[in-house]
């Protein structure tokens, strides 16, 4: 589990891609994978934040 603003491993099938800082605790997280944005709309969920904004990501080479 990570809670919001942990850094946290962003891996693909094959490996660790990047590492990032996490706008989500794991729990929020979970309840919104998977959903646009509009699906999202009137359940406290209208401003959905990327889930590691780009300028808090680092890609490992």
């Amino acid at each position: 589990h990570f809670d919001a603003g942990d850094v946290v491993d962003i891996a693909s099938p094959t490996g660790l891609v990047a590492r990032g800082i996490v706008s989500y605790d794991a729990d929020s997280l979970a309840a919104i994978a998977g959903r646009s944005a509009p699906e999202l709309e009137g359940t406290g969920w209208e401003h959905v934040r990327p889930v590691v904004h780009r300028d808090d990501l680092a890609p490992l080479l």
